[in-house]
């Protein structure tokens, strides 16, 4: 029912908010009793109630849809089979038949009407099992998902939509590596799935195992345009958007999906790129919605801590704070505070934070290891930069978090690993869009820094301007156009190093807790100094400087930046 876009079919995250109301688990069977209280509930239409009965010899297949006010039968369908082989054939065929029944024109039959044999499997025993994992996986069991996945895998190898479940696992536990086989599997079978699953594979496989994100648009934007109330579609839409640096139709996307589907989930993604879009009071009327609503996730309150940041409300941000320490995920947010601390120069207090949520975090969390290797970077300490990333090395296995060290290597003078490391990445992405235009243009371009060739390093980054806004896993918040600005200090272009530091403060939203958003004031202070205009050099020192009041005294970063300063005044 869900391959044809004449049907709008019950998102399944309403579904168990409806059965959280009626007291009841997820795990609860759908009967048609209990459906018909979800289909009231939600103002839906129809309950389709499928039945298998024993036949003498065989088995009689049903499909009914019932009115859900009434309860009387509006259509249905009886087939008798001769043997199990061939339940998953017939019950495809009755379901077409239904949907004729149901009004569906022949057209959207004939071109949404794919074998459910081929689809998904002729073994029912795979279906069942897969259906277990499947059940897990939806309700956040991602580890006891996956032993079902494998297990249908292993009666049924073709069954494609469970590759496809089985990678987002993966993906969804930091296992990315474990994804690539799965979704690589689940794209060679994609000629057996239903439309929608076939794009959906389309678009996992070029955005986890290629990288290559144009692709990935091309593909989620054909399935929105089938399917325009497929959520998902429209989760993955924004995520891709944000990716490719366009914050803004991200958030629209995203505000669309959480309006065809409200939940938790939905308006916290909403919530977050609509910050990265500088749509702060859109955001704030969201949280404000999603607590009217009785939303509550970690995700939410993490982005109003976020928003509180960025409105500067230091009472919220503590009060979000105070509650979080009672939670199991403490961890996450001791390390949220963190980069808070780092923002305003406070590196001291930061490391702590860093340590305390290692300490606390479960033994099969991520563990924080590297951040702090490109916050010291960026503040001048080289050599503790150096310290730190060459540590964390030894244990980062992602590719992310090698890129992240790459750029810490390159920005605290170790040009060699950073190089050593950079074309190792290369040569394992070649196609990969956000490696290719945002992440090793950035590291090539510090790594000509580092060489006193400033513009090397401005021709290095030309491929990022189409992307430099991007929302993604490794470093963001503008990093090209902030290296960019510090080659043209380097050429002594003021005007232009003062443009691109400037891009840093007018999207403040994105770039949020990075250290070098307080820092762009800075180098704004400095390019301005260099134009010959000291009155605007006062004022843009004086924001660095109350941004990092309470800063540590011995960062070389901000030594010299009040040496600057005090200089200047004079």
């Amino acid at each position: 029912m869900e391959q044809t876009p004449y049907l709008n079919i019950l998102g399944i995250d309403k579904v168990f908010g409806i059965l959280a109301q009626l007291n009841l688990p997820p795990t609860t069977k759908l009967t048609p009793e209990v459906a018909r209280q979800v289909c009231l509930r939600t103002n839906s239409k129809l309950v389709i109630v499928a039945s298998i009965a024993d036949a003498g010899n065989g088995f009689r297949i049903g499909l009914d849809a019932a009115d859900c006010q009434s309860g009387k039968i509006v259509a249905g369908i009886r087939r008798e089979v001769a043997d199990q082989n061939q339940v998953v054939h017939v019950l495809g065929v009755a379901a077409a038949q239904l949907r004729r029944k149901m009004g569906e024109p022949e057209a959207s039959l004939a071109r949404f009407n794919k074998p459910l044999e081929e689809a998904l499997s002729s073994s029912v025993e795979a279906l069942q099992v897969g259906t277990l994992g499947y059940k897990r996986h939806i309700v956040g069991d991602l580890e006891g998902a996956i032993p079902y996945y494998q297990r249908a895998l292993e009666l049924d190898p073709n069954l494609a939509p469970t590759y496809e479940g089985l990678g987002a696992a993966y993906v969804m536990l930091g296992k990315g590596s474990l994804a690539v086989p799965a979704f690589t599997k689940a794209y060679e079978l994609r000629a057996r799935m239903t439309e929608p699953s076939r794009l959906e594979t389309e678009y996992l496989y070029y955005a986890w195992v290629t990288g290559e994100r144009e692709k990935a648009l091309s593909v989620l934007l054909q399935l929105v345009q089938t399917f325009p109330r497929n959520v998902t579609a429209r989760v993955n839409l924004a995520s891709c958007l944000a990716f490719l640096g366009q914050p803004g139709k991200a958030a629209d996307e995203i505000r669309e999906a959480a309006r065809l589907q409200p939940t938790a989930f939905t308006y916290s993604e909403w919530i977050y790129h609509s910050i990265d879009a500088e749509r702060l009071n859109e955001a704030q009327a969201a949280l404000d919605e999603a607590a009217a609503r009785k939303f509550d996730a970690v995700e939410l309150q993490d982005d109003r801590i976020r928003l509180a940041f960025l409105q500067n409300d230091q009472r919220a941000m503590q009060e979000q704070w105070n509650q979080a320490m009672g939670r199991p995920d403490a961890y996450r947010f001791l390390l949220t505070r963190s980069y808070v601390e780092q923002y305003h120069g406070r590196f001291r207090r930061a490391r702590e934070l860093i340590q305390q949520a290692a300490d606390m975090a479960p033994d099969t969390a991520a563990k924080p290891s590297y951040e702090t290797a490109l916050w010291e970077a960026e503040s001048g300490d080289s050599a503790r930069a150096r310290q730190i990333a060459a540590t964390a090395l030894k244990t980062v296995g992602n590719r992310d978090g090698k890129l992240y060290l790459a750029l810490a290597f390159a920005r605290a003078g170790n040009t060699e690993q950073a190089r050593k490391m950079a074309d190792a990445i290369d040569q394992d992405s070649p196609l990969d869009t956000l490696v290719q235009n945002y992440r090793l243009p950035t590291i090539r371009a510090a790594m000509k820094l580092n060489a006193n060739d400033p513009a090397g390093a401005i021709a290095a980054l030309q491929p990022s301007l189409k992307y430099e806004l991007s929302y993604n896993y490794s470093f963001n918040s503008l990093y090209p156009a902030y290296i960019r600005g510090l080659a043209y200090l380097q050429l002594a272009e003021g005007r232009l190093a003062a443009a691109e530091f400037q891009k840093l403060v007018d999207h403040r939203g994105l770039v949020g807790r990075d250290v070098i958003g307080a820092l762009a004031h800075l180098q704004i202070a400095r390019a301005q100094k260099m134009m010959g205009d000291e009155a605007s050099a006062r004022k843009w020192y004086e924001d660095f400087l109350a941004l990092w009041k309470d800063a540590d005294s011995d960062v070389p970063i901000y030594r010299q930046a009040k040496a600057e300063y005090a200089k200047l005044r004079k």
